[in-house]
């Protein structure tokens, strides 16, 4: 029996790893929101213009340790995620022809491609901090 499959048979530990990931998930974003640059009004910049203005009012230092503790975050909310919707899926799906299996498939998927963005926009954040010409 491998690992996949002693995980998806033992209820109590999926409960147990499915818990301790949301935990993790959890302290990792406080230690994320610890700072005290809050990268998120850069991030919903609509403009390049509006990016510069936000960037004008942070430290160039904190807010790279910003984005380099939200690479933890993506990490963790991903692999949470996935996680979780494994086991619901594995829960409320009869076969992998069901809505639900297929469902969750989908928002597997989903939570790898914004994960995936999220980190295309932190390596945009970081080339608008490293090639800024003024301040």
């Amino acid at each position: 029996m491998n690992i996949l499959q002693t995980i998806t048979s033992n209820a109590l530990l999926k409960w147990l790893i499915s818990s301790a990931l949301i935990f993790i998930t959890l302290a990792i974003g406080k230690y994320v929101w610890a700072t005290d640059i809050k990268i998120v009004p850069l991030e919903l910049a609509s403009t390049p213009a509006k990016a510069n203005e936000v960037m004008k009012t942070f430290n160039k230092d904190d807010a790279i340790e910003s984005i380099r503790r939200d690479w933890y975050f993506i990490i963790a909310y991903v692999v949470t995620f996935v996680f979780c919707v494994f086991l619901a899926r594995d829960v409320f799906a009869e076969n992998t022809t069901s809505a639900p299996y297929l469902f969750g498939t989908m928002l597997i998927i989903a939570s790898i491609f914004a994960g995936a963005f999220d980190a295309v926009e932190n390596f945009a954040m970081l080339k608008m901090w490293f090639f800024r010409i003024s301040r």
